[in-house]
């Protein structure tokens, strides 16, 4: 088995943001989520809102492995190939998404 990124702080609030998500996310689109880190985050809204297409993206290249990795891991179909993303720069690599989420996770 690959050794997977874990953050902490991941677990602990994933249920939290999931259930605000759940409010404000739109039925059915594509969301993108700047700086996924270890990926515990999209794998679980991923699996949680089904309806929706997740694009995770991070600009830290071990984080792009961690996060493939994972999303193979979870099997899930719902979520696209990760994509390196710079927020400061341009052009983003992504051109549409129907929502944008960040979550910081804090200190591990």
């Amino acid at each position: 088995m690959t050794y997977l990124a874990y953050s902490d702080a991941a677990e602990r609030n994933k249920d939290a943001i999931l259930e605000v998500l759940g409010r404000v996310l739109p039925a059915r689109g594509k969301i993108l989520e700047v700086a996924s880190g270890t990926g515990q985050h999209i794998v679980h809204f991923a699996q949680k809102l089904p309806n929706l297409i997740w694009q995770p993206s991070d600009p830290d290249p071990s984080a792009c492995e961690a996060i493939e990795s994972r999303v193979l891991q979870s099997g899930l179909s719902n979520i696209k190939d990760v994509v390196s993303l710079d927020v400061g720069g341009l052009p983003w690599p992504v051109t549409h998404s129907d929502a944008l989420i960040c979550v910081n996770r804090g200190s591990h």
